[in-house]
């Protein structure tokens, strides 16, 4: 299979809002119906380990959520601080929160880290995780006075994907006026990219990272709200005239030449036997390489009931890729020249 296409995405121009959701709150389900019934999505960066459990979102809630159009983020397994552990339990909490979103058959790929504790150290493992971005806070300007000299929004695309720039929390001490300021103070700066980040939606629960549904209902990002650039090229989702089949539990060496000027992965997804497709999984993100370079990768073992399989090469923010002899080799036999 060989595929060479240019890809030239776009970022529109001016302000894009970001509604962004932290720590699986049962309390955030209205809130994602009051935004589906304006046709708006959001981001919920969920903490897997919290899952089902009293207070917080049930799997049923987040299918629900994700089957509206909103993304699921990884949040890690149990919300710890992240810089205060040792490495390997690090990986573990970002890594394995991943894991069991996707195994829900959630896409994964965008991560904020608890508590907004991070360092470099804890970015190469959000990347290695297989993440492509991943959110701070309070980096940009709020209503909290000492954040005035900080910027009005993030640049787009991020100078760092894994420190994305955003305000901080909405909570209590929030206003009206607050919310309407994150907006045009971006835009009065020149545009870029707001994620505003909410906790609690609710009245009397957590006083200090709640606001009111009345409050959020009136945000002004309800009616402006852009969403998150994200291009792939994939082989056609069919019945087998173009995506090859696979065999459950088998896995998959991929490898394809490219060159981008920004980051790029691979990207799957797997045909179940009543013809749905399922997205799958994704590799680690890929340097961008001016020269020809050839990625490869091995896939972990296809589900059960998995038929076919569809991937290729994508790119989540502005730039160019172009990519050519796609290969797929089943790892159970010797791989081809």
């Amino acid at each position: 299979m060989h595929l060479k296409i240019r890809l030239r995405p776009r970022v529109p121009a001016g302000t894009i809002v970001s509604l962004t959701f932290d720590d699986t709150n049962a309390d955030q389900l209205p809130a994602e119906q009051t935004m589906k019934s304006l046709g708006l999505t959001g981001t919920f960066f969920t903490v897997s380990g919290w899952i089902d459990q009293p207070g917080y979102l049930t799997q049923a809630n987040l299918q629900q959520i994700a089957a509206d159009g909103n993304e699921i983020g990884g949040h890690t397994v149990t919300h710890p601080d992240l810089v205060n552990l040792p490495a390997d339990e690090a990986t573990r909490q970002i890594c394995n929160g991943r894991v069991a979103l996707t195994n829900m058959g959630f896409k994964v790929t965008s991560f904020a880290y608890p508590f907004a504790s991070q360092d470099p150290n804890t970015q190469a493992i959000v990347q290695n995780c297989g993440f492509n971005s991943a959110r701070g806070l309070g980096d940009l300007q709020s209503n909290d006075p000492a954040s005035a000299g900080f910027p009005a929004a993030e640049t787009i695309p991020p100078a760092n994907p894994y420190d994305t720039a955003a305000p901080s929390e909405a909570d209590s001490t929030w206003t009206l006026a607050d919310l309407q300021n994150s907006v045009t103070n971006a835009e009065a700066a020149g545009g870029g990219w707001m994620q505003l980040t909410f906790h609690h939606i609710a009245v009397g629960t957590d006083p200090t990272l709640t606001i009111s549904p009345d409050l959020f209902g009136q945000h002004p990002c309800l009616r402006r709200r852009q969403p998150r650039p994200h291009w792939k090229l994939l082989p056609a989702l069919d019945l087998g005239g173009c995506s090859p089949a696979g065999t459950p539990g088998h896995t998959y060496l991929l490898k394809a030449w490219y060159t981008s000027t920004a980051p790029t992965q691979f990207e799957l997804y797997y045909r179940t036997g009543t013809g749905y497709w399922q997205y799958w999984t994704a590799s680690p993100l890929l340097n961008a390489a001016t020269d020809w370079t050839q990625a490869t990768w091995t896939t972990p073992a296809l589900p059960a009931g998995a038929s076919g399989i569809s991937w290729g090469m994508n790119i989540q923010t502005n730039g160019t890729i172009t990519t050519d002899d796609y290969e797929m080799y089943d790892t159970a036999t010797t791989p081809g020249p």
